[in-house]
């Protein structure tokens, strides 16, 4: 199974702040990646994510190494891609005032759907 890999500096025993969740969705590996990684369309389906702006005007998805802007829980942030496997893994380190966290996602494919887990480190003031 495909692993989360932490940087050194996220690391979960290294952060103050560690949360992970999982959930089933009755969808293809490529629909779920698909919407994840159109993240100008993440404020339509994830109430807490506003202003996604990629910092390269020419994406329209996310990519390896792609950087962006957005705001979530009232702080804006900013990020880059670091680990990207398509339709399997996406991760990304988000810096903001007050805050250094490292948001990942594995798709996992199942009989019904897919088991999606995210996982996330933070630290720092917030």
């Amino acid at each position: 199974m495909t692993q989360i890999i932490f940087p050194e500096p996220y690391h979960p025993s290294k952060s103050a702040i560690h949360v992970r969740n999982e959930t089933l969705i009755p969808a293809s590996a490529e629909c779920i990646w698909y919407w994840l990684t159109n993240a100008t369309t993440w404020p339509d389906w994830y109430a807490n994510s506003s202003q996604v702006k990629m910092l390269h005007e020419e994406d329209k998805h996310l990519l390896a190494h792609s950087k962006f802007s957005w705001r979530t829980f009232n702080t804006h942030i900013q990020s880059e891609v670091q680990e990207f496997e398509p339709n399997r893994k996406l991760a990304w380190v988000a810096k903001g005032p007050g805050l250094l966290a490292y948001h990942a996602w594995l798709i996992i494919p199942t009989e019904d759907g897919c088991q999606v887990v995210t996982e996330e480190t933070q630290q720092g003031l917030l």
